[in-house]
């Protein structure tokens, strides 16, 4: 399986104003030299859509490229991987990078911002492969009848952690039409197709301490433990 896509996602206590520190952020990951691009946001007013994005940031490498989103109760990392060199037994070390590069722009808030206060956090990673042989997909009853299987479970772990997990196959095609307006409007033709796309979600995080304690005293971090653990999780 290649990897696609890893993200880290803290959620803290309501900010109103963050946007007015969206030049200094820019600046602070200018120097780490992690932006090189600010993203388009649309404007909403600070009493609006606390979830949306207030700032975004962008910084492009040869083979992949990150994101820095911030919204009025949250801040994510996103790592994009543009081609298939990164494979899924990489992710432990690209995990370890990505909380260092989070850690860069959490401890820049926590020194600025003196309400500043992590409730709960998580990460997440996609990876995916295209498969041509049927019989190597290994779901009961599976056939070339079947466009799409989506299986998803959500687990409850050690009272502080929730794991969830979600398989999906599902048919791709070739796109033999590059003007098209829209994929909506593709046709999936039979001689154009390619395979099953078949696509792993993780996602491990704390918010079940958030969930069952009504006084979070420090910032509930993920700590590099709890990563691990999530890293051995095979199933659930």
């Amino acid at each position: 399986m290649q990897l696609r896509e890893l993200k880290y996602n803290v959620f803290f206590e309501y900010i109103k104003d963050i946007r007015r520190y969206s030049y200094e952020v820019e600046d602070f990951l200018r120097s780490e030299k992690l932006c090189d691009t600010i993203s388009p946001i649309i404007p909403f007013p600070d009493e609006i859509e606390p979830l949306a994005e207030r700032v975004g940031l962008v910084k492009e490498l040869e083979d992949k490229t990150f994101i820095f989103n911030i919204s009025q109760i949250s801040l994510s990392v996103v790592v994009r991987y543009k081609n298939d060199s990164f494979i899924e037994d990489k992710v432990k070390n690209e995990i370890i990078m990505l909380k260092e590069n989070t850690d860069k722009l959490v401890n820049f808030f926590i020194g600025r911002v003196s309400t500043f206060k992590i409730l709960f956090e998580g990460i997440s990673f996609v990876s995916s492969k295209v498969e041509t042989d049927i019989s190597k997909i290994m779901i009961e009853n599976f056939d070339n009848l079947i466009d799409e299987n989506r299986i998803r479970i959500s687990k409850e772990i050690d009272e502080k952690y929730i794991f969830m997990k979600e398989n999906i196959v599902v048919k791709t095609y070739k796109i033999d039409n590059e003007n098209l307006v829209s994929p909506f409007l593709l046709k999936n033709k039979r001689e154009n197709f390619l395979g099953w796309d078949i696509i792993s979600f993780k996602e491990f995080n704390n918010r079940l301490f958030y969930n069952y304690n009504d006084e979070i005293n420090n910032n509930n971090r993920l700590e590099d433990s709890d990563i691990l653990k999530f890293l051995e999780t095979k199933d659930i």
